[in-house]
């Protein structure tokens, strides 16, 4: 006897109690039990078994109301995939199917127009770095919402209206060289923060060096003409 050979009972019975699809799943299962192997989804959308998910779902249905299968479905979240368990109630076999998840995509709510028209209100040198501060800034705020609207986007740059071209690279460096995608707006404007109080320090330095070199270029010039 062929060892995959198919019972005589899906001819006899399921092939007129079943739908030809719901027929179809239930033969591929049991060929896949004897293989010793799980079958996907994708296996049996690529076989055109089914076009859909929804499809595989009410095959399921129809083969635990004629009391063919019992069924559950366990999900693996660090799998992220669904796995059922599909019981042979005729035979006591158990079929496995995996069905993985579409990762649901998450989008900005705001257009690259948007982006580009504000960017176009900075000079033209930090513009690619406050690009990619912006990338850097919704790859994080997705990891916890579905969308990042505009107003996101607006609070990030406002604070750097003011501030001089050498200052916001020097932030914008900092960020994407240690923090890219991992910290949230505030943090950003702690780092101009403190970027511009050391602007403020080295010009404060930078006068008083100038102060006291004229200083003594005066003295110096008196004691030539004294002399």
């Amino acid at each position: 006897m062929n060892k995959y050979a198919i019972p005589r009972i899906f001819f006899k019975k399921y092939i007129n109690q079943l739908l030809s699809k719901t027929f179809c799943f239930l033969i591929r299962l049991y060929q896949n039990y004897l293989d010793g192997s799980t079958i996907t989804f994708q296996d049996l959308k690529e076989e055109k078994i089914f076009d859909n998910y929804k499809e595989m779902e009410e095959a399921c249905a129809e083969l635990i109301k004629n009391n063919i299968i019992l069924y559950n479905r366990v999900y693996n979240k660090k799998k992220n995939h669904y796995k059922y368990y599909l019981e042979y109630l005729d035979e006591n076999k158990t079929f496995e199917v995996i069905y993985n998840i579409k990762v649901r995509h998450k989008h900005r709510d705001i257009t690259d127009k948007y982006i580009e028209n504000f960017l176009s209100k900075f000079p033209e040198r930090v513009r690619d770095k406050l690009s990619k501060v912006i990338e850097g800034v919704s790859a994080y705020y997705l990891k916890f919402r579905t969308t990042i609207k505009t107003k996101l986007i607006y609070d990030l740059l406002v604070p750097f209206f003011d501030v001089d071209e050498h200052i916001i690279i020097k932030v914008c460096n900092a960020y994407l060289n240690k923090y890219y995608g991992k910290t949230r707006i505030q943090y950003i404007h702690a780092i101009l923060r403190n970027e511009k109080e050391n602007g403020k320090k080295n010009s404060f330095k930078d006068e008083s060096l100038e102060y006291f070199r004229k200083k003594k270029e005066e003295i110096r010039r008196r004691m030539a003409n004294k002399s």
